[in-house]
C-alpha cells in the first residue's frame, strides 16, 4: 500500500557538550511527509516507478528501522536538511557493469526502480535490479550501535528520482 502525503513529524533532540561550556540540549522539530510504503513481500520481482509519490527537488530517506522491524520499504521526503538532521547513512549502487546471478535474485529477492523508457519503449532500470538482502545487511549496519547508529538510509537508486533530470543534478 502506498501513502501519498501523509505528514509526519519527528522531534530530534541533539545533545552537545562543547569545551568549558558546560551540557546544552537542542530540541528541534523536523516536519517529514511519508510518500511511499510497501511491504517487502510485495516488492520481489517488481519495478517501482516513484513517480508519482516523489516530489522533485526533496531530500529523501528511506526509513530503516521500518525495513528492519515492520518488514516495509518506507520513504519520507523533506524539504529542508539542517544542523541536527537525524542520523542517516549513504550509500551507492553499482553504476553498472556488475550483473548478479539469475538465482541469487530469486532466492534472495530483489526489485528495480523505473528510469524512464527507450526509444524501443521498454522500461529504462539503468541501476540493475535491488538485492533485499543486502539492503537488509546495510541497514543492519547502519543502525546497529557498532556501526553507525543511523535511523535513515539515503540510497541514491531510491533517493533520487530517476525519471528527472532536475531531480538528478539537485541531489548530486
Amino acid at each position: 500500500m502506498a501513502l501519498h502525503n501523509s505528514v509526519s513529524q519527528i522531534k530530534l533532540y541533539v545533545s552537545a557538550q562543547p569545551a568549558k561550556c558546560g551540557f546544552i540540549q537542542c530540541s528541534y522539530t523536523y516536519l517529514y511527509f511519508s510518500v511511499f510504503s510497501k511491504a517487502l513481500t510485495d516488492l520481489h520481482n517488481t519495478i517501482l516507478d516513484f513517480t508519482p509519490y516523489f516530489t522533485e527537488k526533496r531530500y529523501r530517506f528511506i526509513d530503516i528501522r521500518a525495513f528492519l522491524d515492520q518488514r516495509k520499504l518506507d520513504v519520507y521526503e523533506s524539504t529542508s536538511l539542517q544542523i541536527g538532521f537525524p542520523a542517516h547513512a549513504v550509500i551507492s549502487y553499482v553504476w553498472s557493469g556488475l550483473t548478479a546471478e539469475r538465482s541469487q535474485l530469486e532466492t534472495e529477492q530483489f526489485f528495480r526502480v523505473f528510469c524512464g523508457i527507450h526509444e524501443d519503449g521498454s522500461p529504462r532500470e539503468d541501476g540493475g535490479p535491488i538485492n533485499l538482502k543486502v539492503l537488509e545487511y546495510v541497514c543492519l549496519y547502519a543502525s546497529s550501535p557498532s556501526g553507525l547508529s543511523c535511523r535513515y538510509l539515503w540510497l541514491d537508486r531510491v533517493c533520487i528520482l530517476q525519471t528527472s533530470k532536475q531531480d538528478k543534478a539537485w541531489q548530486i
